[in-house]
């Protein structure tokens, strides 16, 4: 149940970026089309979002386990509730 979950996600946001490219604009703010854009990498493919260490969303117990690519470290960082690691 929990993939299908992801799948659905990862679903939608392949078809607002797809029609975002096609007419030039969707009802996503500039915040949230960066948002999945950053989360392909190079090669196209489903990653972790990238940001910078200065950049990272504020990790708060509401988003305990998730991760992100920091790009200043190089390295796969995840919010432990507190502070990312």
């Amino acid at each position: 149940m929990r993939n299908s979950f992801w799948l659905a996600l990862y679903a939608l946001a392949v078809m607002l970026f797809l029609a975002s490219e096609v007419t030039g604009q969707t009802g996503l703010s500039t915040r949230a089309l960066e948002e999945i854009q950053n989360s392909f990498t190079v090669g196209g493919l489903w990653g972790a979002p990238r940001y910078t260490t200065a950049l990272l969303p504020s990790c708060t117990a509401a988003n305990t386990g998730a991760v992100a690519f920091d790009t200043t470290l190089g390295a796969l960082v995840a919010c432990n509730g507190s502070s990312w690691d």
